[in-house]
């Protein structure tokens, strides 16, 4: 006996249990392996095959096979029908752990794996080392949260879709396409850094082009990055995070285009990563100092007014110019911690400049948008200048 599939004799024996005979019995035969020979069509060139449909959720799914003549006992034919049900009961438990399987492993919105299955994916290329390795693409969408936040979710799903059509139209046959969550897409690709440069060209040039949803017109971009394995990491851990780094790394240059994990990039990482965790223990710590840059009118050449500017003199690494940590305090949401110790610093230092009888007219401190646009911005700055005994210019 045996489990065969094939779409004629399904067809043929899907109402009920059947014996078949002459050119089906020999095609049955010959599906089962049994020797025979192909040019004879007598009723002798194949035995008789007893067939069962195996029905598992509704419909035939499989046939059970058994060539020869089968004997009258009634025993043995309800032990045939016996085996094709707990075939049945088989295939039914395999499709229900396959659609488990399904949902774990694929994103609901798009179809394409999700963080699970992109994990699995992953592992699966690194457990093929003999197959010379494989590039993963990052990619990180421009712009999409301003579409999302603007448009609607409903809108910004149906763009996430159309990506996902794009990127699998794009990537080549069998690539895994992944999207692990938000705005963010991966592929694994081939080991073949030309070839995996065109794609990411390809990939900027297409998500730079309008995306027409609902009658709505839509403008979005992709930044990508790009990493080696084995060459740049040989975890899957390192693999995403290098990616990672080189997908900001393709922001930070200018977005809409890709570029390639570096070691300095992980240098780089290392650094933004300290100055980001000391910078709450400097501001704490009055490590911040402020240097004043003098402004004098062209004409009386007298003080108009000073600038105050911020730098951290740090008890280890010396000074630190403001370029260095002023842009990151903004996007890590510092700045406004930042920007209050600013002012009353510099609050504080022209009340003693008063009281010594220096005359400093004004004094700018520089402020950033996220301050300004604080619903108690300018209630704060009141506070600081009466506490000082200050008037705004």
């Amino acid at each position: 006996a045996a489990v065969a599939v094939d779409p004629d004799l399904l067809r043929r024996a899907e109402a009920e249990a059947s014996v078949l005979q002459g050119s089906e019995a020999r095609l049955a035969a010959r599906l089962l392996g049994l020797p025979g020979d192909p040019q004879r069509t007598d009723a002798a060139a194949a035995p008789p095959v007893h067939v069962v449909p195996v029905r598992a959720n509704g419909r035939p799914r499989a046939l059970l096979m058994l060539a020869g003549e089968l004997p009258a006992e009634d025993d043995l034919h309800r032990e045939l029908h016996d085996l094709a049900d707990r075939l049945a009961v088989m295939l039914v438990a395999s499709d229900r752990e396959r659609a488990l399987h399904q949902r774990a492993v694929l994103d609901s919105l798009t179809g394409l794996l999700n963080r699970a299955g992109l994990i699995e994916a992953i592992d699966r290329h690194l457990a093929a080392a003999d197959e010379g390795g494989f590039v993963l693409a990052y990619i990180d969408l421009d712009g999409f949260k301003t579409v999302n936040d603007s448009r609607g979710h409903p809108v910004g799903d149906a763009l996430l879709c159309e990506v996902a059509r794009a990127l699998r139209a794009l990537a080549p046959a069998d690539t895994p396409v992944a999207r692990p969550g938000g705005d963010e897409f991966m592929l694994l690709l081939p080991p073949d850094r030309e070839g995996a440069d065109a794609l990411a060209r390809a990939v900027c040039r297409r998500l730079a082009e309008p995306f027409v949803i609902g009658g709505q017109t839509l403008r979005i971009g992709a930044s990508i990055g790009l990493v080696r394995s084995p060459e740049d990491a040989r975890t899957r851990v390192e693999l995403m995070r290098r990616a990672d780094l080189a997908m900001y790394a393709a922001k930070s240059d200018g977005r809409a285009r890709h570029a390639w994990f570096d070691a300095g990039m992980d240098d780089r990482a290392t650094e933004r990563a300290w100055l980001q965790s000391e910078l709450p223990v400097a501001i704490a710590r009055d490590e911040l100092v402020l240097h004043f840059q003098p402004r004098v009118a062209a004409g009386s050449r007298r003080l108009a007014s000073v600038e105050a500017l911020v730098r951290w003199q740090h008890p280890q690494r010396g000074l630190i110019p403001p370029m260095q940590f002023v842009p990151l305090a903004e996007e890590t949401g510092q700045v406004e911690a930042l920007g209050r110790w600013v002012l009353e610093a510099a609050c504080r230092q022209q009340r003693q400049w008063r009281d010594a009888g220096v005359a400093v007219p004004r004094i700018a401190v520089n402020v950033s948008a996220l301050q300004l646009a604080s619903p108690g911005f300018a209630d704060e700055v009141l506070a600081m200048l009466r506490r000082h005994g200050l008037q705004a210019a």
